[in-house]
């Protein structure tokens, strides 16, 4: 009967250590999203760079003088966008006068993560495609033309 016990003692802690096994194997994954998961607003005086950057070499004789005092003189460009731990996300935008918002939803694979808007009732918008670098996502809007974004993460 004792040699029965130790026996089940035994199966026991192996089917402790397997449990916990398997239950960690997952938590790379879930632990990478939710660090991934929170809120980034748009840098935007990297944002202005770029645009300036990119401005010049479409038009190489462009006045500098004039376009940095139009950059200085324009309203910003605000983006927030929020990635919540159950894969939905939330995007903000405003320019002067034109504020959006949407909702979608966020997948992490790697370092990429793909941010699908909910359709809505005019069009489609098509998906981003961001790079995870530390607490900086590099989103990419494909057929904009505009330059990739930068948006840190907020402390909360």
């Amino acid at each position: 009967m004792a040699h029965l016990l130790q026996i089940l003692r035994s199966l026991g802690a192996a089917i402790a250590v397997v449990v916990t096994a398997v239950a960690l194997s997952g938590c790379g994954e879930n632990s990478a999203e939710r660090a991934a998961a929170g809120t980034y607003v748009l840098d935007n005086d990297a944002f202005v760079e770029a645009m300036t950057a990119s401005f010049l070499e479409q038009s190489p004789g462009a006045d500098t003088a004039a376009l940095a005092a139009y950059a200085a003189s324009a309203p910003p460009l605000e983006m927030q966008i929020t990635l919540n731990e159950d894969g939905t996300a939330q995007i903000r935008s405003s320019f002067g006068t034109v504020d959006e918002t949407g909702t979608g939803t966020w997948t992490l694979t790697g370092t990429t993560i793909s941010i699908v808007p909910d359709p809505s009732d005019d069009e489609q918008e098509p998906p981003a495609t961001a790079i995870l670098d530390g607490d900086r996502l590099r989103l990419t809007i494909p057929d904009t033309g505009m330059p990739e974004l930068v948006l840190v993460k907020r402390e909360d």
